[in-house]
């Protein structure tokens, strides 16, 4: 098995979420992985580690992304993608973990990606003039 893949696999997130392994309780579940296959309806890219910010999230969950996140720069991964879908209402907390997160993506000179956020929130972010800090093109 290729180590990039198992190291990627032991990125934790706590969350008793809905995830690709089913449903979980309440315990640390893997939020990220390579994936070889296409990343976004418009972006392909192989050997993408993947994020998901889980629906009932809190300060926490925004620390441990920002955590892991870190983590995964400092280990080589060069595109990072975060799934919002399960992102619902606007938290200062989870959008400026976001925004801290792409700057730390910049600064390693590695790509950031928000995936499957709502219209609705992202139409928040663009009011609040911060679309440009997580990569939104106008």
């Amino acid at each position: 098995m290729d180590a990039a893949l198992v190291r990627s696999a032991t990125h934790l997130y706590q969350a008793g979420v809905e995830t690709m392994f089913g449903s979980v309780d309440p315990i640390h579940v893997p939020i990220a992985r390579r994936d070889s296959r296409m990343a976004t309806a418009s972006h392909a890219e192989i050997n993408s580690t993947r994020f998901a910010i889980p629906q009932r999230h809190s300060s926490h969950h925004a620390r441990d992304l920002r955590s892991n996140v870190h983590q995964a720069l400092q280990l080589g991964d060069r595109h990072l993608i975060v799934d919002c879908e399960a992102w619902d209402r606007l938290d200062l907390g989870m959008l400026s973990s976001l925004i801290q997160c792409a700057s730390a993506c910049r600064e390693h000179g590695a790509s950031f990606e928000v995936a499957n956020m709502s219209n609705e929130m992202r139409a928040s972010v663009r009011d609040l003039q911060l679309g440009s800090r997580l990569g939104f093109t106008e």
